[in-house]
């Protein structure tokens, strides 16, 4: 019987594949862990083995950090896919058909974190279609962890949050 951090390891390369482009921290936490019984940390875990084996790739950026799956990640993906459920995989699909979608219309809606020279952090999040920023928010944060979790929560809210804007704006 498979592990469940193996379970996890094998279902990221599944997104990540299935994606064919980079996805951000927020974005792939977000898919899995709508997905999968796993929790953030076991996830984290997960990912940060997939980084060090080579098997998927990160680029760093201010508070955030991006993955894209490796050719030896495609290569392992291909011989253990069968062990992945055929319900997991077009449950991934159709989540990624929700989550990922928008960013094929040139859509994409990042988030990232970083700390100040005073200690506290701030949030960018921002919409933007074809590099064209839609909006820029950024925000201060009390903690950390409630950047975190804003970077965590803006692609899935951030449509939302952005009509309520224009409707008290406009």
């Amino acid at each position: 019987m498979q592990s469940k951090l193996s379970r996890d390891k094998l279902i990221i390369l599944y997104v990540l594949d299935l994606s064919g482009k980079e996805l951000s921290n927020s974005v792939l936490s977000e898919l899995i862990l709508e997905m999968d019984d796993t929790n953030y940390f076991r996830l984290q875990e997960a990912i940060n083995g997939l980084v060090e084996s080579g098997l998927i790739s990160m680029r760093q950026t201010p508070g955030t950090s991006h993955y894209r799956i490796t050719p030896d990640g495609t290569r392992t993906l291909n011989y253990l896919k069968e062990e992945i459920n055929q319900e997991t995989c077009d449950r991934l699909s159709e989540l990624m058909g929700v989550k990922a979608g928008p960013e094929e219309d040139g859509l994409c809606s990042p988030a990232e974190y970083y700390k100040t020279p005073g200690g506290s952090y701030e949030v960018r999040c921002r919409i933007a279609q074809n590099n064209i920023s839609l909006i820029d928010l950024t925000m201060r944060a009390p903690s950390e962890e409630a950047a975190e979790a804003i970077c965590l929560n803006w692609p899935g809210k951030a449509n939302k949050i952005y009509e309520t804007l224009m409707e008290e704006l406009i």
